[in-house]
């Protein structure tokens, strides 16, 4: 696609707040728009999303974060979506960090010839306040 356009609108539950370990859980309903390159037509629908996030405190300023999200689609059950990203920040200072992360994305009707999994790596300078 050439745009993809995604609304969210759902609630959290937070069922562990620390001070170590941070999980929640997130449902909500999704509005997606598709702007998909020729010869394949533009979609818009109606899904939801399911997620799970969790964090666990290494140190004050260092964590290991999880974030697991389901899309599913309204209009075509087979047409689902599934994104994992896994990340590491390390201090270095008080104020500066490092973090690592990796995002796995995999749709199960991919368009067109596209393949049906996507990986990202990142390396990311934070700044803590």
């Amino acid at each position: 696609y050439d745009l993809q356009t995604i609304l969210e609108a759902g609630v959290t539950y937070h069922a562990l707040l620390g001070p170590r370990h941070f999980l929640s859980f997130d449902g909500g309903l999704t509005y997606t728009d598709e702007n998909r390159i020729d010869p394949n037509p533009d979609v818009s629908y109606m899904g939801a999303v399911l997620g799970l996030d969790y964090e666990f405190k290494i140190t004050e300023k260092s964590s290991f974060t999880q974030t697991f999200d389901f899309y599913p689609n309204f209009d075509d059950s087979d047409d689902w979506r599934f994104l994992s990203e896994t990340g590491v920040t390390a201090a270095i200072t008080d104020m500066l960090g490092l973090k690592f992360g990796y995002l796995y994305r995999y749709r199960n009707a991919p368009i067109g010839d596209a393949k049906s999994t996507d990986t990202t790596t990142t390396m990311s300078v934070v700044l803590n306040f």
